[in-house]
């Protein structure tokens, strides 16, 4: 059943070849879903250390319709950045937190952390189902386990997470159904 959502999935994002990173979070479910936040972490594959992470939450939350919605974060100017200034996303996501520490971050501008996060990659995205999370929600995306992961199941949903990548374009993509 995974590999099936999966190739679903693959049909839908590989449509979109001109964008070389790419954030999607499609919502098949019935119920509306709110993102709370979007994170970033370092490329492990590039540099070492845990910091900076950027995280989106400080804008307001974003609702992704039921049945058919979708939220993408994209930017084909740069084949190698996270797209923290996505000027085609609605809602544009105009600030990030800067987390520099555990006790330490600033609010930077999208096109601040564009330059900033250069070495950034997708960590996770912070998403509730139904008004509040009254159906449940979690932490999807590249780490495991509890409510946080690949995959979650909760109240009439279940949400998945993988990355697609050929060459240079890599496609974070999380689907609720």
């Amino acid at each position: 059943m995974k590999n099936l959502i999966l190739t679903i999935v693959l049909c839908l994002g590989g449509t979109i070849g001109y964008s070389q990173k790419a954030f999607y979070f499609y919502n098949f479910s019935s119920y509306n879903v709110e993102i709370g936040g979007v994170v970033t972490m370092p490329d492990p594959a590039t540099i070492g250390g845990t910091y900076p992470f950027y995280d989106s939450s400080v804008s307001s939350l974003i609702t992704v319709p039921a049945g058919t919605g979708v939220y993408t974060l994209e930017n084909n100017t740069n084949i190698y950045r996270f797209p923290f200034n996505s000027p085609a996303s609605s809602p544009y996501i105009a600030d990030w937190y800067r987390i520099t520490g555990p006790f330490t971050l600033a609010i930077v501008p999208s096109n601040a952390a564009w330059v900033l996060g250069a070495d950034q990659v997708f960590h996770y995205v912070k998403f509730q189902v139904g008004t509040t999370g009254i159906y449940g929600g979690g932490n999807l995306g590249e780490f495991g386990g509890g409510s946080q992961g690949d995959y979650i199941q909760g109240n009439g949903w279940i949400a998945i997470y993988s990355t697609f990548q050929s060459g240079t374009y890599i496609e974070y993509t999380c689907v609720i159904f």
